[in-house]
């Protein structure tokens, strides 16, 4: 056998490990960094997928969690997500909850590396869901510095990675999602006040201006001082590199208006399915 021929085979042996799903490379090789960037353009690469998600906000160590919601959406196009909230009803029977088709709806398209409400900026909804748009965190991570590393306790099939944002962007990471939030309600009230017409209209402005000042300068105060920590776990198909699971937890400490050390935690936990 040459030289040439046998590099070839060679070479054709490597790529047949690459394609083969649950073989070679891609099932236990990848570094965390290319699991991150092949489920990255996995998703990219998808015209649709589904996810169903759900959010809850602990303070303080407390048992449970406070503001726990649902949601749903879907990816269609590539380009275009909606997110709808779907609210907890009774079930027939004692202690059983269903989930509701009622609740808000938002659709956002992708501008370059932003997703832009096709709702209207000044949704109501906007600014709190913009934020548990799962591809957008995805996406939102790979610009930032971070530590990732594998972790063990994967279910069969699929491998899991932790990825741990550094301290300062992290309160960054946070900081940028809040003044988003605290920017959708300024928007809000604009609108607001801009329906009511003369002197009406001006008072109606400046008490919201005054509702929004407060609430801007008390977001400046937590933040200020506060530390953070941001971490995610990615879980993907071994055999397609798609995403299966996107959970994570956000954590800030800071001292309130009175000086009193507080916490709080916005836990968040999204599967995909029904890849297209």
């Amino acid at each position: 056998m040459d030289v040439q021929k046998g590099r070839r085979m060679l070479t054709a042996m490597m790529m047949a490990m690459l394609i083969i799903p649950g073989c070679g490379w891609t099932s236990t090789n990848f570094s965390p960094e290319q699991v991150y960037r092949n489920a990255l353009a996995g998703i990219a690469g998808r015209e649709s997928v589904k996810f169903q998600g759900q959010a809850g906000l602990r303070r303080n160590e407390e048992n449970g969690y406070k503001d726990q919601f649902h949601y749903e959406g879907s990816l269609k196009d590539h380009d275009e997500l909606t997110l709808h909230t779907v609210l907890p009803v009774s079930g027939k029977e004692p202690g059983i909850q269903s989930m509701s088709a009622s609740g808000n709806s938002v659709t956002f398209a992708r501008l370059g590396s932003r997703w832009i409400s096709l709702s209207g900026e000044s949704d109501t909804m906007h600014g709190t869901l913009a934020r548990f748009n799962p591809i957008s965190q995805l996406e939102g991570l790979s610009t930032v510095p971070k530590r990732m590393t594998t972790e063990h306790s994967a279910a069969r099939g699929t491998r899991m990675i932790r990825i741990e944002l550094g301290p300062t962007e992290a309160h960054q990471w946070i900081a940028a999602q809040l003044s988003d939030e605290m920017s959708s309600i300024r928007r809000q009230y604009d609108q607001k006040a801009s329906s009511q017409a003369g002197p009406e209209g001006n008072r109606v402005q400046q008490e919201m201006d005054q509702v929004w000042d407060k609430g801007q300068q008390e977001l400046v105060q937590m933040l200020n001082g506060a530390e953070a920590s941001v971490v995610y776990h990615l879980t993907v198909d071994r055999s397609s590199s798609l995403p299966i699971r996107l959970s994570s937890e956000s954590r800030l400490q800071y001292n309130d208006k009175n000086g009193r050390p507080q916490q709080e935690s916005l836990v968040t936990d999204v599967n995909f399915e029904d890849y297209k």
